[in-house]
């Protein structure tokens, strides 16, 4: 996509990054309990690696999809499901 032209949702774009497809998780963020997507409340836990609560299965959006924007926190398997229905 050339010009600065808007982005449909149904493009594929990158979403995911490679961190994210191997162990899904994100720091905690208070503003966002619940999937951007999905509504589905985030389960947390301690990164010891981090050290620091993330939340389990779940990404931060690069680009926006559907009706979440970029940098919204959603579910993989949210993200999974609505790649699959559009394509």
């Amino acid at each position: 996509m050339s010009g600065g032209a808007a982005r449909s949702c149904f493009e594929v774009a990158p979403v995911l990054s490679p961190a994210a497809l191997t162990a899904p998780s994100v720091s905690t963020d208070e503003s966002q309990s619940h999937c951007a997507v999905s509504g589905e409340r985030f389960e947390t836990f301690w990164n010891d690696e981090e050290q620091e609560w993330h939340y389990k299965a779940a990404i931060m959006l690069e680009n926006p999809l559907g009706s979440a924007l970029a940098g919204s926190l959603v579910l993989a398997s949210a993200v999974s499901t609505i790649f699959k229905t559009t394509h």
